[in-house]
């Protein structure tokens, strides 16, 4: 009887552990991070990041990433470039102080992932797919991703802004 009893309480813990390993996992940013952005004649950062990030490298369907950065804190290195991109032809950051994106869906794409998404700014909502990688380094973990939005898509019109701004991301995360 006691045989029977640890068989049944050892199938129960190789069961319990499947489940774990099976769960995608949560991730905490750390304050190590950039975003940066890039256009014709602008350059610049943003700082303010808040993301919920479930990743799981074998199984990225399970995943989700949803994010939100402080508009306020687009960084141009210039105060004029600064005040004319938050202004309301630029993301109206007084407005609209966040700009956030939430994924639909991650995929592995050979080495990569892509997470597809609506990314909102200045209230203007878009799909978007974002590529990125992922390298784990033991309990901490490096996500880095490159794409391109068009400004217009996201009703900001100020007379500068370039066709296109090209946003890299890097961010450092550990296990919570």
């Amino acid at each position: 009887m006691n045989k029977i009893k640890t068989l049944i309480l050892l199938a129960a813990l190789l069961t319990a552990v499947q489940w774990l390993k099976a769960q995608p996992m949560s991730w905490n940013i750390s304050n190590d991070y950039t975003i940066k952005f890039s256009g014709k004649k602008v350059d610049g950062f943003f700082r303010g990041l808040d993301v919920d990030i479930v990743f799981d490298e074998n199984n990225p369907a399970a995943s989700k990433i949803v994010a939100g950065v402080n508009a306020n804190t687009l960084n141009t290195g210039t105060g004029l470039k600064n005040k004319h991109a938050k202004s309301k032809k630029g993301i109206d950051a007084k407005r609209f102080g966040m700009i956030t994106f939430a994924s639909r869906q991650i995929v592995k794409k050979g080495n990569a992932y892509e997470a597809t998404g609506i990314l909102t700014i200045k209230g203007m909502s878009n799909e978007i797919k974002l590529p990125f990688t992922f390298e784990r380094i033991e309990t901490d973990a490096v996500f880095k991703g490159k794409f391109s939005i068009k400004p217009r898509d996201y009703q900001v019109t100020r007379h500068g802004t370039p066709e296109t701004i090209d946003i890299d991301l890097v961010v450092r995360v550990t296990t919570k």
